[in-house]
């Protein structure tokens, strides 16, 4: 079964656009991944006024937290062993989503350094 996050995280990163405005010092964003209580998996989002492409700690500075800032992937569909095929899906759905025209992400967005991957992992730098 392919599951497909692309559809999901489309859809809630443009529901915070439309109720969030990033505030201009925000540098990097960070799409943090961990496991959920029930199984699944969370995406969360967070802003840094600082971003260092060498240092990874810029992601555990959290400046800017917007309304509704997670979204959950049920443990129904995915389990803990999930968490590499997880990951690379967000970050892949993430790549295409900030590639994408759509004006109210893009302007939610910005030209702002944006980084995914678990909490405690290594960080996948999408641009």
């Amino acid at each position: 079964m392919d599951k497909n996050v692309k559809p999901e995280l489309e859809q809630w990163i443009s529901s915070m656009a439309k109720e969030n405005e990033i505030p201009e010092e925000i540098e990097g964003l960070y799409f943090g991944m961990y496991e959920d209580a029930d199984g699944g998996f969370c995406v969360y989002l967070s802003g840094a006024e600082e971003y260092d492409e060498a240092d990874s700690d810029w992601a555990c500075d959290m400046d800017y937290e917007p309304e509704d800032n997670a979204i959950v992937f049920s443990g129904e569909e995915w389990s803990p062993d999930d968490w590499e095929e997880f990951q690379t899906k967000v970050a892949e759905a993430l790549k295409e989503i900030l590639a994408s025209n759509d004006e109210t992400i893009g302007n939610f967005i910005g030209d702002r350094h944006v980084s995914t991957g678990f909490d405690d992992g290594d960080l996948i730098n999408l641009r």
